[in-house]
């Protein structure tokens, strides 16, 4: 979809009249644009790490957030993706280990070079607010270092069109096992 007249602008910057005002481009818009003199509103996401501690989840605190529109996001996700698919400690691979953190450290460094609709830490209680133009899905994807877990990160999809709140379960679901 495009509109002839329609020019979303940011100081004196103008887009093309045939540009379209939907899909992949949105997230490089943020909320200093306006489109036809509306402002357009930030989506905020209030999120909370939490973690299972003796079948109970606790706040974590110093966990590295990034949240990317799925377009920008796709070395993320395509990261993700293949350290799911990872046999190497099923098939009792000598190097499962060093492959493994080798594509851990990968993921950590995308999620701190990729571009990113935005970043947190999250606080000593566990909460982060992520604040973006809308888009229609996110991938949040959180790590931290652990001297007791050796693989520490989680990642989730959540809607980026309306304010709303989740919890980044950094157990994968373990208290609920």
């Amino acid at each position: 979809m495009s509109v002839g007249s329609t020019a979303c602008r940011r100081a004196k910057a103008t887009l093309p009249a045939d540009t379209p005002l939907s899909g992949s481009h949105l997230p490089a818009l943020d909320s200093a644009y306006a489109i036809d003199g509306a402002a357009v509103a930030d989506v905020v996401i209030a999120g909370m790490t939490k973690d299972c501690f003796m079948k109970s989840m606790v706040p974590v605190g110093g966990v590295t957030i990034g949240a990317f529109a799925l377009d920008f996001g796709k070395p993320v996700h395509d990261q993700l993706d293949e350290m799911e698919k990872f046999t190497g400690f099923a098939t009792h691979d000598s190097l499962a280990f060093e492959k493994y953190d080798a594509m851990e450290t990968r993921l950590q460094n995308l999620v701190l070079t990729t571009r990113a609709l935005s970043r947190a830490t999250s606080a000593a209680d566990g909460t982060f607010t992520l604040k973006f133009a809308p888009v229609d899905s996110v991938l949040v994807v959180g790590f931290a270092d652990r001297e007791d877990e050796m693989y520490y990160f989680a990642h989730t999809y959540i809607r980026g069109r309306a304010d709303t709140s989740f919890v980044l379960d950094m157990s994968s679901g373990g208290c609920a096992q």
